[in-house]
C-alpha cells in the first residue's frame, strides 16, 4: 500500500472560494496516526486537512500575500543586472 502523504502547504482555496488554513500543526502524532488510518484509501494518497477562515481573515491573509507577492517580484527584478 502507497504511503499517505499530509500536505505541507500553509493554506487552499476551495473550489465555492473559502480559503482554508493547514492545521495538522495542531494536531498530536496519535492523532495524525489515526486520522491517516481513518482516511478511505480510495480518495488517494495525498490529503490536506484545513480550517475555513472567516471572511475578514481571508482578506487579511490575501492582503498579506499581495504584500509579499509584490516584494518577492522586487527583490528579483532588483537582482537583475541591467544591460548597458
Amino acid at each position: 500500500m502507497a504511503k499517505r502523504r499530509a500536505s505541507q502547504a500553509p493554506l487552499g482555496l476551495t473550489s465555492n472560494g473559502l480559503v482554508v488554513v493547514n492545521v495538522l500543526a495542531l494536531l498530536s502524532e496519535r492523532e495524525l496516526k489515526a486520522l491517516r488510518q481513518a482516511l478511505p484509501s480510495g480518495l488517494g494518497n495525498d490529503w490536506f486537512v484545513g480550517a475555513a477562515v472567516g471572511v475578514r481573515a481571508a482578506n487579511q491573509l490575501l492582503e498579506r500575500m499581495d504584500d509579499a507577492a509584490a516584494e518577492g517580484a522586487a527583490r528579483v527584478t532588483s537582482q537583475r543586472k541591467r544591460r548597458p
